[in-house]
């Protein structure tokens, strides 16, 4: 008795043709074109559907439709509990260039292309480690509720007066890591944290 899977059932779908199977084989082997349009080989900028609904000055839908009917590089991600495109802007460019709007893929390119970067001013700009803003953080959440305990006047003007001294400079060290703080609400919701 054969079972299901001898090689010789196997060869025998591979064999029969019409709704039987038998082209099973040349779609598993065979090239599919199914996704011509999408070849994420390559490196390039993905932009959201909504992104270049407003970079091509036409509506999300609009949009959409243009990617349901190939007309940019597009593949589908995940987005707000749903699936959306994202869409190749070498496409969006070629798409602009086909329609002879050279001024808008010029615009385009400009918003895109980086600017040189402006030097920044000594200290600020550097990189701090997790570990050194939470130390910060831990010391100034330390150095405001000593000084909420131990100031004698209305705590609401306490805490703005912290926050006023804070933002001054007067501790450099803890400044120096965190900058300017709005808010006395945002420390009390470090310390909950």
């Amino acid at each position: 008795m054969k079972d299901g899977f001898s090689n010789g059932n196997i060869s025998h779908l591979l064999n029969k043709g019409g709704k039987q199977g038998g082209k099973l084989e040349n779609s598993l082997i065979g090239t599919s074109n199914s996704f011509q349009n999408n070849n994420l080989a390559e490196k390039s900028l993905w932009i959201s559907a909504q992104e270049g609904g407003k970079l091509l000055g036409l509506t999300k839908r609009t949009v959409k439709w243009h990617c349901q009917h190939g007309h940019f590089v597009t593949r589908r991600v995940k987005m707000n509990g749903g699936l959306g495109y994202e869409i190749e802007l070498n496409s969006v460019l070629k798409w602009l260039e086909k329609r002879g709007k050279i001024e808008k893929k010029l615009e385009i390119l400009k918003s895109f292309t980086p600017s040189p970067q402006t030097p920044l001013p000594k200290g600020e700009g550097l990189i701090k480690s997790p570990s050194e803003i939470a130390l910060a953080r831990f010391d100034l959440i330390r150095i405001y509720k000593e000084y909420v305990r131990t100031s004698v006047r209305k705590k609401m003007q306490t805490k703005n007066d912290f926050m006023t001294a804070y933002n001054a400079g007067v501790y450099e060290e803890v400044f120096a890591v965190l900058g300017k703080i709005k808010s006395w609400k945002t420390i009390e919701r470090w310390q909950k944290a």
